[in-house]
């Protein structure tokens, strides 16, 4: 009975219905053992972020130019190919972690300058020259006061006068100290305020008569200013610019010098200074488990040729050419008494039947003792 297109196609639709093959995990890991015959070349599993391929490749070639041929050789070459791959991941995370040190290398020198500019900011207030001093040291330092002068200067032209805080601040990073306690002996403490103090506007009468004062008054400005000798606004606004105009003028000089000197070289060479694992933890671990890897790999290849040889010996491998050489199609001929290599010694090379000639020299004559002479018996006295 013919049947129609449209039955074929019905008959198929039903038999694929009944089989499409597993799809449970249990199923689907049964189903991967389908075409497992005796599983010796079983594959060297890759890590997530590995190519397979690559893991693959690798087992398969030495698989392919070794050909082993019992479970034990098998093993060997699997036990090689694993130590190859972990000598190689072992590489690999080596190289890794020199790359992130060279990536964070400039910016962990640069975090390093930023806690230590936070560190002599914290004491500015208490030992003001030398935390100036300190911070005029490195680069960091200068570009932080340079930032701070700058920020100074930005309020002086929008507004013409500093707040009490940033009055201080401008004092403090001139190296004085801006307490009232020590004012008396600080010129430069008592001109700023007195400075700021007029670009105000007309000065406050109490606030005035406090700098004036004896106990706050420097004795080496009384024949400077008094309680109506004094610059007017625009004066002091201008004398305060120039202030810190001079600052900004000094400190970018030094900055520029600290960075030809160090900084540049620092931040080109910084790259280099990274090419070696700095974490001691992550080099211990480098260090164990390459030397642990390369002593497998040395063991595992060692036992291997001896396995091979006893496998050619025993004859489970056939003794032939290797197939990359050319001309593999040509079969090695067997040893056989008349094609094997003959020593130079010749009771070696000579067949083990035949006699070894005399030689012609005369052999020297045998010695022998002399025989003993034999004496009459002497017969007895009668008694």
């Amino acid at each position: 009975m013919t049947l129609t297109t449209d039955q074929r196609r019905e008959i198929n639709r039903e038999n694929g219905k009944k089989s499409q093959g597993p799809k449970t995990e249990e199923g689907k890991a049964k189903s991967r053992k389908n075409a497992l015959k005796h599983g010796l070349r079983a594959e060297v599993l890759a890590m997530p972020h590995e190519d397979p391929t690559i893991v693959a490749a690798r087992a398969e070639s030495w698989n392919k130019f070794y050909l082993p041929a019992s479970p034990a050789a098998q093993h060997l070459v699997n036990e090689c190919v694993r130590a190859t791959i972990m000598s190689d991941r072992c590489h690999a995370f080596h190289d890794a972690v020199l790359a992130k040190q060279v990536r964070d290398a400039r910016y962990g020198e640069d975090c390093r300058d930023a806690d230590e500019v936070v560190r002599f900011v914290a004491r500015l207030a208490g030992d003001p020259a030398n935390t100036v001093a300190g911070l005029s040291r490195f680069g960091a330092g200068c570009r932080y006061m340079i930032q701070r002068w700058e920020h100074l200067g930005a309020i002086l032209d929008q507004r013409g006068w500093w707040t009490s805080f940033e009055r201080d601040e401008a004092t403090r990073l001139y190296g004085q100290s801006a307490e009232n306690e020590t004012i008396k002996a600080n010129e430069v403490a008592w001109t700023v305020r007195l400075f700021n103090l007029v670009a105000r506007g007309k000065p406050a009468e109490q606030s005035l008569e406090w700098l004036m004062d004896a106990k706050h008054f420097p004795t080496s400005l009384w024949s400077e200013y008094g309680m109506e000798v004094y610059p007017d606004t625009d004066q002091c606004r201008s004398a305060l610019k120039s202030m810190v105009a001079d600052k900004l003028r000094a400190l970018r000089a030094h900055a520029e010098k600290l960075a030809e000197a160090f900084d540049r070289p620092d931040n080109l060479s910084a790259p280099d200074r990274a090419l070696i694992l700095q974490d001691e933890k992550a080099a211990k671990l480098f260090l164990r488990y390459l030397a642990e890897s390369r002593s497998t790999f040395h063991r595992s290849f060692k036992e291997l040729t001896r396995t091979l040889e006893s496998d050619r010996e025993a004859g489970a491998i056939p003794l032939a050419v290797s197939p990359n050489e050319p001309n593999a199609d040509v079969q090695v001929e067997a040893e056989t008494p008349r094609n094997r290599p003959r020593s130079r010694n010749p009771r070696i090379s000579r067949p083990p039947n035949r006699p070894i000639p005399r030689t012609n020299r005369i052999s020297p004559r045998r010695w022998r003792p002399p025989r003993r002479k034999s004496r009459p018996s002497r017969a007895r006295k009668a008694i």
